[in-house]
């Protein structure tokens, strides 16, 4: 992806930064709202997470519809992130646990994943983080930002924010590549800050 490839101490930092996986379970419910609002935390279910897209204002079909969204974080060797069956039935399982819904009301359910979703912030991860956010910084033409691109646990708006400064950053490189006189702004990564709840990391 990117030519010439980076040096071996970069791509070797980067294999040491971990990431906890998502595996997402989708829920068409036949009902017109499934949830009381737009997200739920749980803390001994599957997911620690769950979504009604119908809260957000998305036009769901059929219509008198609703879809959740589970999430359940693992890791790449747990059953959750290889059997599509069992991610099912245990969302299902804790769904009727707390009543959010009745089997019959469930029209279909489907699995789709994210393999780098949470950063871990295992020890000296700062500096295997610094060392490729160099040498990133270092190349002319390319720039990254949010939770993946910076391994930062940030939330939405943050990373909007930072989708704005990469972007300004990139504006200054192409234009002191091209003979212009702006410096790229440097962005230091953000403070280590735990959010969300349950299993998310």
């Amino acid at each position: 992806m990117i030519a010439p490839a980076m040096d071996r101490e970069v791509l070797d930092a980067a294999g040491k930064l971990k990431f906890r996986a998502l595996v997402f379970v989708g829920v068409l419910v036949n009902k017109p709202k499934a949830l009381l609002s737009s997200f739920m935390y749980f803390r001994e279910h599957s997911f620690n997470r769950i979504a009604d897209l119908s809260q957000f204002g998305f036009e769901i079909e059929p219509p008198g519809h609703s879809v959740m969204v589970a999430e359940i974080s693992c890791g790449k060797d747990e059953r959750y992130w290889t059997d599509d069956a069992f991610a099912k039935e245990a969302v299902m399982a804790d769904l009727l646990r707390e009543d959010l819904v009745k089997r019959e009301e469930v029209v279909e359910m489907h699995v789709f994943r994210a393999e780098h979703a949470y950063p871990i912030y295992t020890l000296h991860y700062e500096g295997h983080r610094q060392k490729v956010l160099d040498a990133i910084d270092q190349t002319a033409n390319m720039e990254t930002a949010g939770r993946q691109g910076r391994f930062a646990y940030i939330n939405t708006h943050i990373a909007m924010k930072m989708g704005y400064e990469a972007a300004d950053r990139l504006t200054a490189k192409l234009a002191a590549a091209a003979g212009g006189q702006d410096e790229a702004p440097s962005v230091s990564p953000p403070a280590v800050r735990h959010q969300g709840g349950g299993r998310a990391g």
